[in-house]
C-alpha cells in the first residue's frame, strides 16, 4: 500500500489521470510488488483499489507494542550482522528465536525482507536492504509510519541493562570492566526519570515513538507545497516545470522531477517562492535546461595547458592518487594532451576519481551537480542510498537527482541568501553560485534564468509581495 496526499493525485498531468464512462476517476501511478519491483499502471478510485481518507485517520500508519529483552535484541543483532561465532549463534538461538518473533521484527521481515531470485527469504535483516527499502518509495513509508511503544533508552533501569551482563560476559566474581564503566556511562546520560510526571513524560519510562517528519506530512490537508512565508500553494506543476525547461527535455522526466520536488521540498525546507525560484534557476543552468543530470567532461577546444590551467587542483589530486609523476612542466602538460583531452571518462576517472572505489568517477551530477566523493559519501548517508557506490544513481533515478540537489542547497545554507530580503535579486544569484560554481561559471546564464523563471512563477502562482 502507498499513500499519497490527494494534492499530489490531482496535480498530475492530464494523461496521467482519466474519468471513465461510470464516472469513476482513474490514475496512472508508480507502486511496488511483493518482491519490491516498481509497477507502473492504471488504478481506479474504487473500494480496495484507490480510496480516500481523512488525514485524521492516520491511514497506513500501525502501532507495535515491545516487550523484546535487550539480551535478546543483542543476541539477534549479532547473529544477523555476522558478528557471532557458531558457537555463540548455538547459544544464543532461544534469545535470537525469541527476538525473531518479536512484534517489530516481524513487521519489520514483512515490509523489508526481500526474497532472493529462488523466493526464498533469509529472514537476516542487513543494512544494504534497510538502505534498499529506503529507496523505494512506498517501503520508505511504510517504515516511516510506524508507531511503536517501547521503554525509552533515556530510561534508567539497572535491571533492564544487567540482561546483557551474560553476552557481555560479565559476573561478579569475574567482572567485565569496560561494560561496568559502559553502564555508569548510561546511567549518567539518562534523564526520564528527571522530568517524569511532566506531560507525555510517563512514570514507567514506556512512551510511543514515532518517525517525526510523518506524522506532520500525515496531518497535512492537501498534501501540497505551501510557502512557509506568504502561505501560498507553490506545488510544483508538470505545465510549470515544463514551461521553463529547455524543449529538448524528457517530457517523462520532467513529470518525474516535479513529482519528486513536491515530495522532498518540505522536508529540505526549500519551500519558499524565494527558494525555489533561485533553486530552479540553479538547476536549470547546471543540467541545460533540465536535459542534462551528468556534468559532461569533452574538452574539445582546450589544449594540455587550458584544460590544466582550469582545474590544477583536480588534476594534481588524479595525479597523486595513482602516484603518477613528472621530470618536467611540460611532460605534465603532455600526458595531459594525450590522455584527457576529449576523452570524458578518462578525465572524469582521474580527476573526479577515489582510491576507495577504484574505476568510478565522481563528477557533477544531479540538479546542482553534487561532485566530488566525499559529498557523494556524505550526502548518500543522509538520504539513505549508497551513491558513492553507485554514483550514476546521480544522473538516472529521479529521486536522487532531486534529492542530492535539495540536501546540497540546506546543507550549504543556500536559504539564508535565497530569502536575504537586504540584497538585490543579481547578488543573491551570484552568493549562490559562487557556492555551487565557485568560479561563477554562467553567472550572466544564471541571472537571465532567474528572470525568466521568476516571471514564469508569478503567472503560475501570482505575485509575491516578499520578494526582493
Amino acid at each position: 500500500m502507498r499513500i499519497l496526499p490527494a494534492g499530489s493525485w490531482e496535480a498530475l498531468p492530464d494523461e496521467r489521470k482519466a474519468i471513465d464512462a461510470e464516472k469513476v476517476p482513474w490514475w496512472y501511478v508508480t507502486v511496488g510488488d511483493m518482491e519490491g519491483n516498481d509497477i507502473s499502471g492504471w488504478a481506479p478510485e474504487k473500494d480496495l483499489i484507490v480510496t480516500r481518507h481523512s488525514p485524521w485517520e492516520w491511514p497506513g500508519f500501525s502501532t507495535l507494542r515491545d516487550n523484546l529483552s535487550l539480551d535478546a535484541h543483542l543476541a539477534r543483532t549479532l547473529d544477523a550482522t555476522g558478528r557471532a561465532t557458531e558457537e555463540e549463534t548455538a547459544s544464543y538461538a532461544a534469545l535470537i528465536e525469541e527476538a525473531e518473533r518479536g512484534t517489530i521484527l516481524s513487521k519489520l521481515y514483512e515490509i523489508i525482507d526481500q526474497p532472493d531470485e529462488k523466493g526464498v527469504r533469509d529472514n537476516k535483516l542487513t543494512p544494504a536492504e534497510f538502505q534498499a527499502a529506503l529507496a523505494k518509495p512506498w517501503l520508505a513509508q511504510q517504515l516511516s509510519l510506524l508507531i511503536s511503544q517501547h521503554e525509552s533508552e533515556w530510561f534508567w533501569n539497572e535491571s533492564k541493562w544487567n540482561q546483557l551482563d551474560t553476552l557481555m560476559e560479565h559476573t561478579p566474581e569475574d567482572p567485565n570492566i569496560q561494560w561496568v564503566r559502559e553502564k555508569e556511562r548510561i546511567k549518567t546520560l539518562s534523564w526520564w526519570k528527571e522530568l517524569a510526571g511532566q506531560p507525555g513524560i510517563a512514570a514507567d519510562g514506556v512512551a510511543w515513538h514515532f518517525q517525526p517528519i510523518s506524522l506532520p506530512e500525515a496531518l497535512s490537508k492537501s498534501g501540497a507545497v505551501i510557502c512557509s512565508r506568504c502561505k501560498k500553494n507553490i506545488s510544483i506543476s508538470y505545465e510549470f516545470l515544463r514551461g521553463i525547461a529547455y524543449s529538448t527535455a524528457q517530457d517523462g522526466r520532467i513529470k518525474e522531477i516535479a513529482e519528486q520536488l513536491n515530495s522532498y521540498i518540505t522536508r529540505y525546507e526549500v519551500n519558499t517562492c524565494s527558494q525555489i525560484k533561485h533553486f530552479l534557476a540553479q538547476a536549470k543552468h547546471e543540467t541545460g535546461g533540465f536535459t542534462k543530470f551528468r556534468e559532461p567532461l569533452n574538452y574539445v577546444s582546450y589544449t594540455g595547458e587550458t584544460l590544466y590551467a582550469m582545474a590544477p587542483t583536480a588534476i594534481n589530486d588524479g595525479f597523486k592518487r595513482k602516484g603518477i609523476t613528472f621530470s618536467s612542466r611540460e611532460e605534465k602538460i603532455q600526458w595531459i594532451q594525450d590522455n584527457l583531452i576529449n576523452n570524458d571518462a578518462a578525465y572524469g576517472e582521474h580527476a573526479f576519481g577515489s582510491a576507495e572505489q577504484p574505476g568510478k568517477d565522481y563528477r557533477g551530477r544531479g540538479l546542482l551537480h553534487l561532485t566530488h566523493y566525499g559529498a557523494y559519501k556524505c550526502c548518500g548517508a543522509d538520504i539513505g542510498v549508497e551513491i558513492h557506490k553507485n554514483p550514476e544513481l546521480v544522473e538516472t533515478d529521479s529521486r536522487v537527482i532531486v534529492e542530492t540537489g535539495l540536501w546540497f542547497w540546506k546543507i550549504n545554507k543556500l536559504k539564508r541568501i535565497a530569502e536575504d530580503r537586504s540584497i538585490t535579486t543579481d547578488v543573491a544569484v551570484e552568493g549562490i553560485t559562487k557556492i555551487i560554481n565557485t568560479g561563477l561559471k554562467g553567472i550572466n546564464e544564471r541571472k537571465r534564468f532567474m528572470i525568466e523563471i521568476s516571471q514564469e512563477f508569478s503567472k503560475t502562482y501570482g505575485g509575491v509581495a516578499h520578494e526582493n
